[in-house]
């Protein structure tokens, strides 16, 4: 994999290399490099899915540059969407009367 300069790591992910790793943590727990039946590490899948919400129109080209096929892109961003969502309650909080 190419190392990407940290001007367009920031261009590309909307954020910087360490924060993309903290996210993939979060999300996936510890970061493993298992990538045995073309499984993606975690920070890769958080590469991918911030790339795609960054410019949805990148599914291919994004497949392409990481050397996958577009449906594991797909599948990737389906996959991170649904750790988002299972750590949503952690981030986004309701009024829950009134005076909040």
């Amino acid at each position: 994999m190419v190392k990407t300069s940290p001007n367009d790591f920031k261009c590309l992910y909307r954020s910087n290399e360490a924060n993309v790793r903290w996210l993939a943590n979060h999300f996936f727990g510890y970061e493993t490099t298992e990538a045995r039946g073309g499984a993606l590490p975690p920070f890769l899948k958080m590469k991918v899915f911030l790339r795609y919400i960054a410019d949805p129109r990148y599914q291919h080209g994004m497949g392409e540059i990481i050397g996958v096929h577009q449906s594991i892109v797909s599948k990737t961003i389906a996959e991170v969407t649904e750790k988002v969502w299972q750590k949503a309650h952690l981030w986004i909080n309701f009024p829950s009367s009134n005076e909040e």
